[in-house]
């Protein structure tokens, strides 16, 4: 191994040697051979190879009498283990991402949850906390197990209150009230929603946010809540309320994205479904075509999602008395969602509508 350079060999060889020297109860020869274990091994070397090495020079002092030199390579072995578990750690959450892309919700949850058992054992809080909350996320995304994705989430949320974590607080009150409203509990979401939206504030120092001198993430996590807010508050057809905070969240997006961003789309469909229930429909009809717009320019005119906005428009000039422009809106939506792959409760009621 000396000849040929190979340290991590070399290291692996007296790491042997140590242990054997143990067995035989030659305790100064095993610590030897365990102190040039150390010695051999590159800084790239794995730190399973460092917390063996440690290990064997605790137990070789231990054999000699040395109780207060035992307790120091037992704390470097400790130490060399949590270097060990971060690395795995952090390992298996590139394998869970990487996994998530492919949209293998399974395997990211098992690479997770192991990532998460790694941490556990290492000891490492922040990153027990942070690994629930991608646990949370990743089952929501995947349509997987709600009741799962929400108990990881409070339990992240736990975790975040014990270290001090507020920003990262915020983001999963803010993914708890979307598992809460999908499970069908709207009054629970919308208290987490304002939970996150308290905590965002409070972190700002103030209500008003200053867009200029706040950075771009923290304002669309903001704009983003605000958003959700004012969906809750559509479910329980509290519509002043949600058109207050639809109408901050737009602004919010429109001072930071710019008109005509992709992004501005759900909430200017939001805001015109909104309109269109308080009797406003000239609005109602300019945020829907705002949101045709941008979906049509980003996503191209065959997507689902320029199909929903057609409709909505359709539905908002049938109210008008506008039935040519109702009709043309809700044939044009009908061959959008005919040529899709998947047929849908939409395709359906859109046909009912032409018919009627």
């Amino acid at each position: 191994a000396r000849e040929g350079g190979h340290s991590n060999l070399e290291a692996n060889a007296f790491l042997r040697l140590g242990v054997a020297y143990k067995r035989a109860g030659k305790h100064s020869s095993a610590l030897s051979c365990y102190s040039a274990a150390l010695q051999a091994l590159p800084a790239s070397a794995d730190p399973a190879l460092s917390q063996s090495a440690y290990r064997g020079l605790a137990d070789a002092y231990r054999g000699l009498g040395n109780a207060d030199l035992a307790a120091s390579a037992q704390a470097q072995a400790e130490a060399a283990l949590s270097s060990n578990l971060y690395l795995k750690v952090r390992e298996l959450e590139e394998t869970a991402r990487k996994l998530q892309e492919a949209k293998q919700t399974e395997g990211a949850v098992t690479a997770l949850e192991a990532a998460l058992d790694a941490a556990m054992e290492g000891g490492d809080l922040k990153a027990e906390g942070r690994l629930c909350a991608r646990l949370g996320e990743v089952l929501v995304e995947g349509g997987g197990d709600l009741s799962k994705a929400r108990d990881y989430q409070r339990v992240a949320l736990q975790i975040f209150r014990e270290v001090g974590d507020r920003e990262s607080a915020a983001v999963t009150w803010l993914r708890l009230g979307t598992v809460l409203r999908k499970s069908g509990d709207v009054k629970q979401a919308l208290s987490a929603y304002s939970r996150s939206l308290q905590v965002q504030r409070d972190l700002l120092g103030s209500a008003k946010v200053h867009i200029e001198k706040t950075p771009k993430k923290t304002v669309m996590l903001l704009a983003t809540t605000l958003n959700n807010l004012g969906e809750a508050y559509m479910l329980q057809r509290k519509l002043p309320e949600a058109k207050l905070r639809l109408q901050e969240a737009l602004e919010m997006k429109r001072r930071v994205l710019g008109p005509h961003h992709l992004d501005l789309a759900s909430t200017q469909d939001n805001l015109g479904l909104v309109y269109r229930e308080l009797g406003e429909h000239r609005r109602a009809l300019e945020c829907l075509h705002a949101a045709l717009a941008a979906r049509q320019q980003a996503l191209g005119p065959a997507h689902r999602e320029v199909a929903t906005s057609k409709i909505n428009l359709a539905a908002v000039m049938n109210q008008l008395s506008d039935a040519d422009g109702a009709l043309r809106y809700w044939r044009e939506a009908a061959e959008v969602l005919e040529a899709l792959p998947e047929q849908s409760l939409e395709l359906g009621k859109t046909y009912n509508n032409m018919a009627v």
